[in-house]
């Protein structure tokens, strides 16, 4: 799920980049966060209309 993390950092670490520590925390937990939104998203949408779908009032 926070495979984008993981693209990130490794080259950061292997390259030695120096970021701005505090300002990229921010901006990456921001991210992470609107990330894990929309998995959930993508996954509720086929659920709920499963479950929609097999109601009696459909």
């Amino acid at each position: 799920m926070f495979t984008e993390t993981i693209t990130i950092n490794v080259p950061e670490h292997l390259r030695n980049i120096q970021v701005p520590k505090k300002r990229v925390d921010y901006i990456r937990v921001i991210m992470l966060e609107l990330s894990r939104i929309l998995f959930h998203l993508l996954w509720c949408k086929p659920f709920m209309a499963d479950i929609g779908g097999q109601t009696p009032f459909f």
